[in-house]
């Protein structure tokens, strides 16, 4: 009788503990999810992961944000807002001028030879943050950091010396207005994503693309490609942004590690593109590009004067914000 008990008393002790581990919270992390069409090698793909790895050492592991890179979310810059507001992601990469749609104040950093150096993006750039939160936060999100890409040159399969060159050359561009831009120079351009470019050189029907020299050759382009002319065109920013809900939804502690990585990563990716140039040119020399920097005085004096009629297509689109912060920036620079 006493060993009958003695097992009844086990059995509800055992069902006592299990029953109190049980009822005991369970631990884990907030998952975000992260859209970028950039590779973690890339400049931008670089400050991704720094970010992300920063928001967990700064959460305590609280938030884990799943990056989705390289496009492997299955989404384009052009999907990401949509995405954002219908929490299909939380957080997106998104290169700046495929908002233009939205706003053209979007476009200012894209504004052909508008900036020719890091310096000048910079300014630009902080002359313009207040207008690009102000854009975000009607459309209920907020605007975490921004990365810039250096300046945008032209990958070639042939030199391009000339005026005449352009003629017909079948180039990616990376918004309307590049796209207006190479149009006025009688190329053939089309506005492409980052992740449809490759296909397109390796399917050849693509002879050029406006990017970064580090850019391109992260992604493998001196296998298609032996020329690089440095117009120094735009110094495009990426804008990374997150759904205003979900980030209110987030303990204080944790919205307070998500915005000093951002802010750490905004300051990041300026030194980053400084530091950057001059190892990629030595690099493209090693893979057998020829880099022309300067690019020939008469190719670039054609596409500063075709560019003229596209910044005034610009102001008369954009709203007083928006032209203000060029004026601004202009008298200035």
């Amino acid at each position: 009788m006493t060993y009958t008990f003695s097992l009844r008393l086990t059995a509800s002790l055992t069902a006592l503990i299990l029953g109190s581990l049980i009822s005991l919270p369970t631990y884990s992390a907030t998952q975000l999810i992260f859209s970028s069409e950039y590779g973690d090698t890339t400049l931008i793909g670089q400050r991704s992961r720094q970010f992300v790895e920063r928001v967990q050492a700064l959460s305590n592991g609280e938030l884990d944000i799943i990056l989705k890179s390289a496009g492997t979310s299955g989404l384009r810059s052009a999907n990401h807002s949509r995405a954002i507001n219908n929490d299909t992601i939380q957080i997106a990469n998104t290169l700046a001028g495929t908002l233009g749609s939205d706003d053209p104040t979007f476009m200012l950093s894209t504004l052909p030879f508008v900036t020719q150096n890091i310096d000048e993006a910079e300014q630009l750039y902080r002359m313009s943050r207040s207008a690009y939160d102000a854009l975000f936060m009607e459309n209920d999100q907020i605007l975490l950091y921004v990365a810039p890409w250096p300046a945008s040159g032209v990958w070639s399969r042939q030199a391009l010396r000339s005026p005449e060159d352009l003629q017909n050359l079948l180039i990616r561009t990376y918004d309307r207005n590049g796209q207006r831009v190479f149009l006025n120079t009688a190329s053939t351009p089309k506005v492409m994503a980052w992740n449809d470019v490759l296909p397109g050189l390796e399917n050849r029907s693509l002879d050029a693309v406006l990017t970064a020299a580090e850019a391109g050759l992260d992604v493998g382009y001196p296998t298609h490609m032996k020329y690089y002319t440095a117009i120094h065109y735009a110094m495009p920013l990426n804008m990374v942004h997150m759904g205003r809900p979900r980030f209110e939804a987030l303990e204080p502690q944790q919205q307070q590690a998500i915005l000093q990585a951002a802010k750490e990563a905004d300051l990041d990716s300026w030194d980053a593109v400084r530091n950057s140039v001059i190892n990629t040119y030595t690099t493209l020399s090693e893979q057998g590009v020829t880099v022309a920097a300067p690019a020939p005085r008469a190719l670039k004096d054609a596409l500063v004067e075709a560019s003229e009629s596209v910044i005034a297509s610009w102001r008369l689109k954009a709203d007083t914000t928006g032209r203000n912060i060029l004026d601004d920036y202009l008298k200035q620079r």
